[in-house]
């Protein structure tokens, strides 16, 4: 269809609404020129669009690809599930099978164990262990007790006294059958043994020499023949028994405002060295029996009390739960 002016429509306005073509221009070269450099210049861009995006897709590719292989076991592990991850016990049968996959390749098996357990209780509020007076009774800055199971102090109103690095842990037999905490200092000696009498403690366990490697672990906080005072408290030495691996004593304490006394057994492990376990578990075991014994012949009421080093003191109570359950 042509109109008068020369214009050809390309399709009928009525079905495509196209607009008409000037024949007149595609004569002129720059019109020409504008529109085939115009196609050009689209195609140019188009395919600059699409280099980015496939250079950017393949960069996105290899990290992928990294962080996966970085998050993959060693070759010729096998993948394990770990039981304490979802809570699930090891049967006796299958314990040997479950410990050579854990022990396999450096420990693998055990590292993935370890990081489970890193952030456990990271967000448990430490308010107490955090003021600023409290901070000279921590012997480690970052080994401090959560707010909801520490050990605390009578007091007489003063809420700053009533602190102590000691937190409860649960048994088998009670939420509060343990007291875990740290090797006294010099200046917490007087509260560590407040603690003892306020918590009516007949067990005390130490698991560390007071000096490693020229390095204090703890104050020695009993006497060695005479008896020692510390504030309301007097400590005696009634009797000891020492031997290579450990040594065990009987200590009796004194209330000085009432007079009251009870007596107190110090099971005192020497053989655990210094970044280090005991070459043999049947020594450990023997000297868990021995506290066992103990602790059988006084009123269940009684807390034990465990220090020094947190995994010493975290392998006692597990070696202790899991001969009470069997």
């Amino acid at each position: 269809m042509t109109s008068n002016n020369g214009d050809v429509a390309a399709s009928n306005h009525k079905f495509g609404g196209s607009m008409p073509i000037n024949h007149h221009h595609l004569d002129n070269p720059a019109v020409v020129g504008g529109v085939i450099g115009g196609v050009i210049g689209g195609v140019i861009g188009g395919l600059l669009v699409a280099l980015v995006v496939l250079v950017l897709a393949i960069v996105a590719f290899f990290i992928y690809r990294k962080r996966k292989n970085r998050s993959q076991p060693p070759p010729n592990v096998d993948v394990i599930s770990d039981p304490l991850s979802r809570n699930i016990p090891v049967k006796v049968e299958n314990y040997e099978d479950y410990y050579h996959k854990h022990y396999a390749d450096q420990n693998y098996g055990f590292a993935l164990q370890f990081e489970n357990f890193k952030t456990v209780g990271t967000t448990q509020p430490k308010t107490a262990a955090l003021f600023l007076e409290n901070h000279g009774k921590n012997r480690y800055k970052k080994i401090l007790p959560y707010d909801e199971f520490r050990v605390k102090l009578s007091t007489d109103g003063n809420l700053n006294e009533d602190y102590i690095n000691a937190s409860y842990l649960p048994g088998y037999n009670s939420k509060k059958e343990f007291i875990g905490t740290q090797g006294p200092l010099p200046s917490t000696v007087k509260d560590f043994w407040r603690m003892i009498w306020e918590q009516n403690v007949q067990t005390l366990v130490m698991l560390t020499r007071c000096n490693e490697k020229g390095k204090v672990k703890s104050e020695k906080y009993w006497p060695s023949e005479i008896s020692e005072t510390h504030g309301n408290i007097r400590v005696s030495l009634i009797w000891e028994t020492p031997a290579e691996e450990w040594t065990i004593r009987e200590l009796e304490l004194e209330n000085l405002e009432n007079g009251n006394k009870h007596k107190i057994r110090h099971f005192h492990f020497t053989a655990w060295p210094d970044h280090g376990v005991p070459e043999s578990t049947n020594l450990l075991i023997c000297f868990r029996n021995l506290v066992r014994q103990h602790v059988d012949q006084t009123t269940r009421n009684s807390p034990t009390v465990v220090h020094c080093r947190i995994h010493h003191l975290f392998l006692i109570v597990v070696l202790e739960l899991g001969e009470q359950e069997h």
